[in-house]
């Protein structure tokens, strides 16, 4: 049967001192009185912090997400408040406070038993901030009390097998800690780096927060995949891993470098943040047609005919996007096949050429992936108009915040018979559903 921790609230400030697991005198007593202690332990430890704690935190098992930062306080009458970065609230300073547990269940667990509006979005199965629908991005709201002391608490998620670590705040400000995260992220982020070690130089792109870096090995493309949280001190990663003879944890903020970090391990191992035009080709970025000009909207109203209407494919567009997808650079689109029921993702490919670091030219090769050539000729090249699908098109490439997203202005005229319609754009680095949609008529 589980022990709810409120069973226990007269703990005493002695216990404070001590560390959980249950010290050595705990032993001789019976293991149902020990498991007890435990969690007069772990409560009076996560209650007793006065400022709260800082909590790293890794959803997925396979940290496809990266890690996030968060503050908590627990408080004895059970009830938990939470903060988060940027990247997960849209506003610092906002708290949303819910209810916990502590209870015994196959060791000590801390149980979040009511949703919370900023942590629960790790597991909210409707994917608000990433991650597919009925999955979500596979966060938990059960952890197990790994250890507990007063400098730090170190949980491991029931559902993703990933540790988060709570230490204690220093003082109140909990939004001056998050907002100094996101400078530090803000100043070490690119959409991609190139990874340099010895005389290799490496492509580094990036999706949320994790880095794959892709290179030839025997004639094969081979990925590896590095999942970090943002720190004071820069970029840190889930676990070290591996890369030609380097071990590598992480890469440190430079305040006198705005374009090259070095890693914590070895000086000699660096990533350069790449150019704006070649950041734009090794990432992949949304679409929406409110976003881009007449000349695209133009042919985007064409393609959604074409879509509605096409034998193979029927139906609406789920997503588009432009850029670096698996190995390649094109356009890529969503869409739903009734007769398989599931979803089909193909891939027109694009050639490009990089003009000095905030110029690209585009053009359409006309084919691409099993599906991508299929939905050329179903009426899906009407989508790669804006891009270059009649002539190559050079862009000028420009922004404001990479983290957001990218402006590209058309260098090359672009004509409908005799007009000249505006090519400009702006893609993003989140997706739109139903892009071809009005954005009031969208679902949410």
């Amino acid at each position: 049967m589980k022990k709810n921790l409120f069973v226990f609230a007269a703990a005493t400030a002695l216990l404070f001192s001590a560390c959980s697991p249950e010290q050595d005198d705990f032993f001789s007593d019976s293991s149902a009185n020990r498991a007890d202690q435990s969690i007069i332990n772990d409560m009076e430890i996560l209650t007793s912090a006065p400022y709260g704690w800082s909590m790293t935190y890794f959803p997925s098992a396979t940290q496809s997400y990266g890690g996030f930062n968060f503050v908590v306080s627990f408080s004895k009458d059970g009830k938990v408040t939470f903060s988060a970065e940027s990247d997960i609230s849209d506003d610092t300073s906002k708290k949303a406070t819910s209810l916990y547990s502590i209870v015994q269940s196959s060791g000590v667990t801390l149980t979040f038993d009511t949703y919370n509006a900023i942590f629960s979005l790790m597991a909210d199965p409707f994917a608000p901030i990433a991650g597919s629908s009925g999955e979500g991005m596979g966060g938990d709201n059960e952890f197990s009390i790994l250890s507990a002391c007063p400098d730090s608490v170190i949980l491991k998620g029931r559902a993703s097998g990933n540790k988060a670590v709570l230490y204690p705040m220093k003082n109140d400000d909990w939004k001056g800690y998050l907002d100094e995260l996101y400078e530090v992220d803000s100043k070490m982020y690119a959409s991609s780096y190139t990874l340099l070690i010895g005389e290799d130089s490496i492509t580094v792109s990036t999706d949320m927060r994790g880095l794959s870096i892709t290179y030839i090995e025997d004639g094969k493309y081979v990925t590896t995949y590095a999942s970090y949280i943002i720190t004071k001190r820069g970029m840190e990663f889930y676990k070290p891993f591996e890369f030609k003879g380097k071990t590598i944890t992480g890469f440190k903020l430079d305040d006198d470098n705005d374009d090259k970090f070095e890693s914590f391990d070895d000086p000699n191992v660096q990533i350069l943040r790449d150019p704006i035009n070649r950041q734009f080709v090794n990432s992949l970025w949304g679409m929406a047609n409110e976003n881009i000009g007449a000349y695209g909207q133009y042919y985007w109203k064409r393609w959604a005919t074409a879509a509605a209407n096409s034998e193979s494919f029927p139906g609406e567009i789920l997503l588009a996007a432009f850029g670096k997808f698996g190995y390649n650079v094109g356009l890529v689109f969503k869409t739903w096949n009734e007769d398989e029921q599931d979803y089909i993702v193909g891939q027109i490919y694009f050639d490009y050429e990089l003009v000095g670091d905030n110029r690209v030219i585009l053009s359409c090769r006309k084919t691409g992936d099993d599906y991508g050539q299929m939905m050329y000729g179903e009426g899906y090249n009407y989508a790669c108009a804006p891009f270059g699908l009649l002539k190559p098109f050079e862009f000028e490439l420009s922004s404001d915040n990479l983290k957001e997203g990218i402006d590209l202005k058309c260098l090359t005229e672009t004509k409908v018979g005799t007009k000249v319609y505006s090519n400009d754009m702006h893609l993003t680095r989140s997706f739109t559903a139903w892009p071809l949609r009005d954005p009031a008529d969208r679902e949410d």
